[in-house]
């Protein structure tokens, strides 16, 4: 008994839960259901009312009749013309099917009782049992809707009818009710399993198999819709975040261990952003997140910190080792940026964090990029002598605010910091800690940094070519010529400018 009583709970709360989660699916089923059947019902009663009395000839039309052709009519109408296929409101959809069954029980039993009380009834008990396989609706509204149907039946069957045709058909209606709640509870059966074998689909196919978060396809879909419908006001914050060295860490503690660590990693992104944000994992050790309803950067701040908290406690403990994570965000409330914009932020934020110690998150506002620098024109030196840098600064004057990136390091941080503002960068080939054309390649894949001119300093011309290659617009030798490169800068800067002007025009 206890046994049945436990299977018998689990079952009604799978039920409660599916009439919650699926309510617009069960609405939107239901009223496709209306729309059928309504039309059918006003079809047959015009058919009955047509070929009736050809094959019955005492048979005569009563009132009931022609008021239930065009009160199904009505119903066809309000279900096909007056709601729209975009469910906005399951309530009253159902409640409208649920008047429906209620009207046309009441002119079937009306019909079954008043016209002819020395008949046996004909469509009653048939009515009970195909109205429960009608619509999708909880247990306590069916269950109350046919025991009340059978309990007016009685009643007015009783009253009306002579006391032996009473009895039979209250028999009849008695098994049409029965056979009813065995049919009820068939299809409600049916229905979940439907909706339990789609909920686990939707989830093998949209969510990422170890880590449960959303798949990189559905996630980036879902980020795109909610930046293009959310209110001008609302803040978000798109953090790009990887963990650091996984790749060495799964080489040497073993796939196993490693994918345990996403799998939870994964659990604690849902625990800290709860249901305030979309979570997806890119590839690997790579995971996005978009925060709704962002309150300030400290809040995004906080959040981060718990998130790096949580991976160092959960490593230590899972492979006696602190793993961490960089995390680059951009923050906005303004629509005009697209989602790929805002990944490209995050993700050169994210680029800046893992080449300065890692282990940290970075936060930049599209707005603020840039704000300090003042309407001059606003050049990037990349070179590592400080001498020659201040020659090249000297020879600009005050005509240009010149900034100096004193490696590979500072000349990325600057140029993601900066490049809404930035003229023109001025690069040397020859860095030691990053390679010039990695630069290159940094800046002509983003979307803010593509179009900024750039001349390279070189010693040979076959660095000048690959760099042209790489998207170089401009190239001076060593040993440097600080005319030769003002000229060439001026010259690149123009360049732009005028392509600039064509495309607003």
């Amino acid at each position: 008994m206890k046994v049945f009583l436990k299977k018998y709970k689990e079952h009604r709360k799978k039920k409660q839960i599916f009439y919650k989660e699926a309510k617009t699916e069960i609405a939107k089923r239901n009223l496709h259901t209306l729309r059928t059947i309504s039309i059918i019902v006003t079809f047959l009663i015009l058919l009955l009312i047509t070929i009736t009395p050809l094959l019955v000839k005492t048979w005569r039309i009563t009132i009931q009749y022609i008021i239930f052709a065009p009160v199904a009519a009505i119903f066809a109408i309000i279900a096909i013309v007056a709601i729209s296929e975009d469910v906005k409101s399951p309530k009253l959809i159902n409640g409208l099917c649920m008047l429906f069954e209620i009207v046309i029980m009441g002119f079937i039993m009306v019909i079954d009782i008043f016209p002819y009380p020395d008949s046996q009834c004909t469509f009653t008990p048939l009515a009970l049992a195909v109205s429960a396989t009608l619509f999708i609706f909880p247990e306590e509204y069916e269950y109350l809707f046919l025991t009340m149907s059978e309990a007016v039946f009685i009643y007015l069957t009783y009253s009306q009818k002579h006391e032996f045709v009473a009895r039979g058909d209250i028999f009849a209606s008695l098994v049409g009710f029965f056979v009813a709640i065995v049919l009820y509870n068939l299809f409600t059966k049916i229905h979940l399993s439907y909706h339990l074998v789609k909920e686990q689909y939707i989830k093998v196919s949209q969510r990422d198999e170890l880590t449960g978060t959303l798949n990189n396809i559905v996630c980036e879909n879902q980020m795109r819709e909610y930046l293009r419908l959310k209110d001008d006001k609302d803040n978000v914050a798109l953090i790009c975040i990887n963990l650091d060295y996984f790749k060495k860490a799964n080489e040497i503690l073993g796939k196993t261990a490693c994918d345990n660590i996403l799998k939870k990693f994964g659990k604690l992104l849902k625990k800290v952003y709860s249901d305030n944000a979309i979570i997806g994992r890119n590839k690997g050790d790579e995971f996005i997140v978009l925060m709704k309803n962002v309150i300030n950067e400290e809040d995004i701040a906080l959040r981060c910190s718990e998130i790096r908290i949580g991976l160092e406690e959960m490593s230590n403990v899972e492979l006696d080792v602190q793993l961490t994570c960089s995390m680059g965000i951009v923050c906005t409330s303004d629509k005009f940026y697209s989602f790929d914009d805002l990944k490209g932020i995050a993700m050169d934020a994210l680029y800046i964090a893992k080449n300065h110690g890692r282990n940290r998150f970075i936060i930049r506002n599209p707005k603020k990029i840039g704000q300090s620098i003042n309407k001059k024109k606003f050049i990037i030196v990349a070179h590592n002598k400080e001498k020659e840098f201040k020659a090249i600064r000297d020879k600009f004057g005050d005509s240009a605010d010149v900034l100096w990136a004193k490696n590979g390091k500072e000349t990325v941080e600057q140029i993601s910091l900066y490049s809404r503002r930035i003229n023109a960068l001025i690069l040397n080939m020859d860095f030691e800690d990053y390679d010039g054309y990695d630069i290159l390649h940094f800046m002509k894949t983003r979307i803010y940094t593509n179009k900024i001119p750039v001349l390279v300093l070189a010693k040979d011309e076959k660095t000048v070519d690959k760099a042209m290659l790489y998207g170089a617009d401009e190239a001076s030798y060593f040993p440097i010529d600080t005319t030769d490169i003002k000229l060439k800068v001026d010259h690149i800067m123009h360049n732009n400018a005028q392509i600039g002007e064509r495309s607003v025009k």
